[in-house]
């Protein structure tokens, strides 16, 4: 308030008019400040609104087909028939190469490359039962079977 003292309310209001009378043109142009902005600016920006009119209409309401419903709530869920399960065919064993035995104080072969022991796991199917000279005892998913050293 010591500011209207020291102006005075004449002063005031010369210097709050410009801002009152932007704001009541924008107001009262604002749809016409918007089009010529549109029109002069859209090509650059790509930017075209479109109008669109929406027409309100009443609601009417539907009558229920109470027939209709007794057919659709009387009908029967058909049966489905189970199919035949086909077996599919067992995988065969997995093929296994050996490139070395070692028989000492401990047995150790090389297998596909990798090196293993008596009591080991070749794969997640098979273990290595007997490692001998002829070859390497595996017993699994496949029962026990004999890879030989030789073949190969």
């Amino acid at each position: 308030m010591d500011i209207l003292k020291k102006i005075g309310t004449k002063e005031l209001t010369v210097l709050v008019s410009p801002l009152i009378a932007g704001v009541f043109i924008f107001i009262l142009l604002n749809d016409l400040i918007k089009q010529k902005i549109i029109e002069h600016w859209g090509s650059y920006l790509n930017y075209y609104p479109e109008i669109i009119d929406i027409e309100f209409t009443e609601k009417k309401e539907k009558k229920v087909d109470i027939e209709f419903l007794q057919t659709v709530l009387n009908i029967k869920p058909y049966s489905v028939k189970t199919a035949n399960k086909v077996k599919t065919p067992e995988k065969p064993p997995p093929f296994y190469k050996i490139s070395f035995i070692y028989i000492g104080k401990n047995r150790y072969t090389i297998i596909n490359g990798k090196l293993f022991t008596e009591g080991e796991k070749v794969s997640p199917e098979e273990k290595i039962v007997r490692i001998s000279k002829e070859g390497v005892l595996l017993k699994g998913k496949w029962g026990e079977r004999w890879i030989k050293f030789y073949d190969y």
